[in-house]
């Protein structure tokens, strides 16, 4: 089964996705620290989706410190 990160820092917006994308496995972040730790364990998602505003750690940060990795 295909895997998707979602990492936002809104309940709904994983709400969402989980309703409409419910045949793969959504793995939900609530922020980019999260986000990186869960990755730091598994980076086996066919797709990372990222808000870009969020509290602390932007998504675009993220995308920085993801393309140092």
């Amino acid at each position: 089964m295909s895997r998707i990160l979602v990492i936002d820092d809104e309940k709904n917006v994983h709400y969402s996705f989980k309703r409409v994308f419910k045949d793969l496995e959504i793995i939900s972040a609530f922020s980019a620290e999260e986000a990186l730790a869960l990755l730091g364990k598994d980076k086996q998602f066919a797709l990372i989706i990222s808000d870009i505003k969020m509290q602390g750690m932007s998504g675009l940060d993220l995308l920085d410190e993801l393309k140092k990795q």
